[in-house]
């Protein structure tokens, strides 16, 4: 025979109706279940929310909410093969299934706001799923499309690459040879 639990269901009522906790929360409290709860409440006619208010409360109480809960990570597909998504139903860049795209959630994270829809983020080491914040950058839509016609296999872009590398190259010899100077001055 299952063990009767004493509930002070006036505490209850006033818990569940004016501070608008949920069963499971009043259950967690009273180390029982929301079963129990529900069928307490039935027993000593307590009303329960209706089921607009219940939607509204429970859209407003996202269980992402809690410490212990990590958002929902998901490969894109199609065009944006590569990136991530997750499940943030609250933040003002989540689409209409309540997902964002990782790199644009970091990057919001970064400046305390929410991005604005003609900012974009390049991944600088060019990995769409490394989402450090040290890879991102917040870039205009000119240099976003600038970007985006230059692929990384492009005959100019390697030109590019190879071109600053020797600009960096021929920074360093000047640096040297400076300190050599500077060092035979004194």
């Amino acid at each position: 025979m299952a063990k009767r639990l004493d509930l002070n269901w006036e505490i209850i009522k006033t818990l569940y109706l004016d501070k608008k906790q949920s069963l499971w929360e009043i259950a967690k409290s009273y180390s029982c279940s929301a079963s129990t709860i529900s069928r307490g409440m039935k027993r000593h006619q307590i009303p329960s929310r209706s089921k607009k208010e219940a939607f509204r409360f429970r859209k407003r109480q996202s269980r992402f909410k809690s410490p212990e809960w990590q958002p929902k990570r998901e490969r894109a597909k199609g065009k944006l093969q590569g990136y991530i998504y997750l499940y943030h139903p609250d933040h003002p860049n989540a689409d209409k299934n309540g997902r964002i795209l990782e790199h644009r959630f970091v990057m919001s994270q970064i400046l305390g706001r929410p991005l604005a829809p003609g900012e974009y983020i390049h991944h600088i080491n060019g990995i769409r799923d490394d989402n450090r914040p040290e890879n991102l950058q917040l870039i205009s839509l000119a240099d976003n499309t600038l970007r985006g016609r230059f692929c990384k296999d492009c005959p100019l872009r390697k030109e590019i690459r190879l071109l600053s590398w020797q600009v960096k190259q021929l920074r360093e010899q000047l640096q040297l040879k400076f300190e050599v100077l500077g060092s035979e001055v004194d």
